[in-house]
């Protein structure tokens, strides 16, 4: 059977570790540059008020609320 939210959310849960933190940094910049390069190719070929290139400036905004979020978890564990 499937644990529910509240359930999932009790777990056990690890830190993570300076070197975790520093892949994850490196991880989302390129993730970050590659969506740049992505926007830019799909703009020209669809235009700037496409669909497409509205969806790909999307996927920029989710990652950084992501790591927004992410900032705001890691700082509130720090300061625990």
């Amino acid at each position: 059977m499937a644990k529910s939210f509240t359930d999932q959310n009790t777990e056990e849960r690890h830190p993570m570790t300076v070197d975790q933190r520093e892949l994850l940094a490196e991880d989302l910049l390129t993730m970050r540059q590659k969506v740049e390069e992505i926007t830019v190719l799909v703009g020209a070929c669809f235009g700037a008020a496409s669909q497409v290139s509205f969806r790909a400036g999307e996927i920029s905004s989710a990652i950084q609320r992501f790591e927004w979020e992410l900032e705001r978890q890691l700082s509130k564990k720090s300061s625990d």
